[in-house]
């Protein structure tokens, strides 16, 4: 596919393309607790246990909670 400012391709592969990045950029980025309590709360996300510091599966992959109080790719 071509870069998403020209003009060539489809929609459906732009929209895709746009899809992808911005999957990555919420799998990249810490997420506040607060956030991903909701999504547990939700029944968005799986806690793999309920105790204090349990790994978080959420989009396909695990997260924990670290020092700085953010959820953060494990």
């Amino acid at each position: 596919m071509s870069e998403l400012g020209s003009t060539t391709g489809t929609w459906a592969e732009r929209l895709e393309f746009l899809k992808g990045s911005a999957e990555q950029r919420v799998l990249n980025a810490p997420m506040p607790p607060a956030a991903m309590e909701q999504l547990i709360a939700d029944e968005k996300a799986d806690p793999l246990g309920r105790f204090k510091g349990s790994p978080v599966h959420y989009m396909g992959r695990w997260w924990r909670l670290n020092e700085l109080r953010s959820h953060l790719i494990w």
